[in-house]
C-alpha cells in the first residue's frame, strides 16, 4: 500500500464546489480528507449546523463525466467510516468562538481499508473527478477552507480489483404524520447496505421534539411484492 497527496492545503471557497481530476492510473483503495476552516465568533451559539461536516452538502466521485461512483454528505461519510472501520472521526469540534474547525475522514472504495478485492481501478475510466460542495458562508466561517486529499493505492505485485462499491444518497423526503412511504429499491446492482438518516424537528432551543423511532416507527423490507419479508 502506498499513500500520497493528491492536493495538500488547497483552497476551497465558501459556498462553492471544489473540483479536481484523479490520476489516470492506479488501484485506489481510499481517499482521506482533511478539511479545516476558522469559525466565525458567536455564529454557532443557536444553530443546528456547527461542524464542518454539517456544511459538506456533497462529496462526489464521478466517472466519465456522469457516472456516480460516490455521492454522499459529510455527515453520512462520517457514519460510513464508523461502520466500516469501527473508528469514529477524530475531528476537533467547537460550537463557540473563532477556533479552527477540522473535518478528517476516510472514503473507502471497498469493504474496508486495505481491501484487496474491491476498490477503484482508475485505468478503467477515461476520467474520474472529485467534487466537494459546501454551503458555508461568511456568516459561518471567517476563512475559506483548506482541503487536503490523501490517496491510498495498491502497488507492486497486485492482481487488481474485482469491482468497487457505489455509494449514493438515493432518496430524500420530508415525512408526513401518519404516513407510510413505499419505495421500490433499484435492482440493477446488489445492495450491500441501506443507511437511513432522520432529522427530527426542533424547538426554539434546538432541542429535538421527537426521535427516529417516531419518524420511522416501522421499517420493513419485502421481496416479490410483499410475499417475502
Amino acid at each position: 500500500m502506498q499513500w500520497e497527496y493528491l492536493r495538500e492545503d488547497a483552497d476551497m471557497d465558501r459556498n462553492s464546489t471544489y473540483k479536481i481530476d484523479l490520476p489516470e492510473n492506479g488501484y485506489l483503495s481510499a481517499i482521506q480528507f482533511r478539511i479545516s476552516a476558522t469559525g466565525k465568533s458567536g455564529a454557532f451559539a443557536e444553530t443546528l449546523n456547527w461542524r464542518i461536516s454539517d456544511f459538506i452538502d456533497k462529496i462526489e466521485i464521478v466517472g466519465n463525466g456522469s457516472t456516480i461512483i460516490k455521492s454522499i454528505t459529510g455527515n453520512v461519510l462520517q457514519a460510513l467510516q464508523a461502520f466500516d472501520t469501527g473508528i469514529t472521526t477524530l475531528d476537533y469540534w467547537q460550537s463557540y468562538g473563532a477556533g479552527t474547525k477540522r473535518f478528517n475522514v476516510m472514503l473507502l472504495f471497498g469493504r474496508h481499508m486495505f481491501d484487496m478485492i474491491y476498490g477503484l481501478d482508475l485505468a478503467r475510466w477515461d476520467s474520474v473527478e472529485l467534487r466537494i460542495t459546501n454551503s458555508a458562508t461568511s456568516d459561518h466561517m471567517d476563512t475559506d477552507f483548506a482541503v487536503s486529499t490523501l490517496c491510498y493505492y495498491w502497488r507492486g505485485d497486485f492482481a487488481g480489483f474485482t469491482n468497487y462499491f457505489k455509494t449514493e444518497e438515493w432518496r430524500k423526503w420530508t415525512t408526513v404524520r401518519n404516513e407510510t412511504k413505499y419505495l421500490e429499491l433499484p435492482t440493477e446492482n446488489k445492495i450491500r447496505r441501506i443507511v437511513i438518516q432522520a432529522y427530527p424537528n426542533v424547538d426554539d432551543n434546538n432541542v429535538e421534539k421527537t426521535n427516529i423511532f417516531s419518524i420511522a416507527q416501522d421499517i420493513e423490507l419485502s421481496l416479490k411484492t410483499g410475499v417475502l419479508r
